[in-house]
């Protein structure tokens, strides 16, 4: 007799199956079920249920997946050999009974913001065809938007999860800077990388993060949790939607704090310095023995890094720690514990636009996605990203831009409490 888990598990397989979005390289039917079954004979042997006991998920494929090769959206490749066990995040899962049935698509070796890949082809947004879904983790948030599974994972050095949460409208979770193991998977720049999750909906992402976190103290209580908007670079910076959109939400808000949010350009520039001189390191061994396996535009990208010398590294790093500090002592002196800012200076993104418009100034696309998230990476602050109002099947008055909080480190539990009231304020129909 086929049990409620393989049931749900063949169902999810032939959803991968049938992906219409270009989201998923490999669909692991023969490890899914062989989970499955395993499952459920624990479960009918009378041991405890594990908390997402049968949950489907794909995993970023970055993150290494026993008997697969671990290809980080680069070329399949001989030279590859199949990873020998598990990522340790994706045995974590395994372990709270989650059910891995894909490997998602991902932009190259994790050093792209918009979801195209050269090897493997552009990843579809199932929100928006016309639109780009974002990246690195843009399979991952494909997946999730597609309904084809209620969570994924991925990494976020920069805003890789956020970024595409967003434009595929649905929620994500950079946790702390190191909360989440990065162990068996190929790292981008390890002072920023971040594993983080994508889900279908709040309590989806909540109930993975407290599976993935079940020693740590939930803070539960009924106390009011200060909150405060971002205002000067981050609404100088937006376009007029997202503007007008961040004004409707404080509007409905009008207890929470305005908070000058500066140092947002000193920032992006640091944490890119940061990432290419990481990522150059981390990849000049593999591109001179494999060059095959690069393509020219990242190769000329990792090329371009190479150029950041080491006194430009020690700057950037510099401005990281003064960042750090400096986010600290605005949490602490305006007395608040989360502060809410726009995922993106623009809602969206369209497919071939090269460029677009901030603040009078015509910036790269790819750039634009990523300023308001790299900042928060370099501070290695956690951060819950909520898709914007009428993503996702959400009924709202208010215009819609993706919307960051953010907490001090370890105050994940403040994140969820605040969405949850957030959502209720925004006349969200679900969550």
């Amino acid at each position: 007799m086929t049990s409620r888990i393989e049931v749900a598990v063949e169902a999810a397989l032939a959803r991968a199956s049938a992906d219409a979005w270009n989201c998923i390289s490999v669909v692991l039917r023969e490890r899914a079920f062989a989970e499955a079954r395993k499952l459920d004979k624990a479960i009918a042997a009378g041991q405890p249920v594990p908390p997402l006991a049968g949950k489907t998920y794909v995993a970023k494929s970055l993150f290494d997946v026993k008997g697969e090769p671990t290809l980080a959206g680069g070329p399949a490749d001989e030279s590859i050999r199949p990873a020998v066990a598990d990522a340790e995040l994706i045995q974590s899962l395994s372990d709270a009974g989650a059910i891995l049935i894909g490997i998602a698509h991902m932009d190259e070796y994790a050093y792209g913001f918009l979801g195209d890949n050269p090897h493997h082809g552009r990843v579809v947004n199932p929100r928006d065809p016309s639109k780009v879904t974002g990246g690195s983790s843009s399979g991952s948030a494909a997946a999730v938007a597609a309904g084809i599974v209620p969570f994924a994972i991925g990494s976020d050095t920069n805003g890789s999860v956020r970024v595409p949460g967003a434009f595929c409208g649905v929620y994500a979770l950079k946790p702390s800077l190191g909360r989440l193991p990065l162990t068996g998977s190929l790292p981008l720049a390890q002072s920023l990388d971040h594993a983080g999750l994508l889900a279908d909906s709040l309590d989806e992402l909540e109930s993975v993060w407290r599976a993935l976190t079940p020693y740590e103290s939930r803070h539960d209580t009924d106390a009011e949790v200060a909150i405060g908007f971002a205002a000067g670079d981050c609404m100088r910076l937006s376009d007029p939607a997202v503007r007008k959109s961040m004004h409707s939400l404080h509007a409905a808000w009008p207890e929470a704090l305005t908070i000058d949010v500066d140092h947002v350009e000193e920032s992006f520039a640091a944490a890119s310095l940061i990432t290419a001189f990481e990522a150059a390191r981390n990849h000049s061994g593999t591109r001179l023995r494999v060059p095959h396996r690069y393509s020219l535009s990242i190769a000329a990208r990792l090329d371009a890094a190479e150029s950041v010398s080491k006194d430009e590294y020690s700057l950037a790093s510099s401005f990281q720690e003064f960042f750090i500090g400096h986010l600290a002592q605005l949490f602490s002196s305006r007395r608040f514990q989360v502060l809410v800012l726009p995922c993106a200076p623009v809602i969206d993104l369209n497919i071939g636009d090269e460029r677009v418009m901030l603040n009078g100034v015509e910036v790269r696309s790819a750039d634009a996605a990523g300023l308001f998230t790299r900042p928060l990476s370099l501070a290695g602050y956690p951060t819950l990203l909520i898709p914007g109002a009428g993503m996702n099947g959400n009924a709202t008055s208010l215009p819609g831009c993706a919307l960051q909080l953010v907490a001090q480190p370890g105050d994940e539990h403040a994140l969820f409490k605040v969405a949850r009231e957030m959502l209720h304020r925004m006349g969200y129909s679900r969550w």
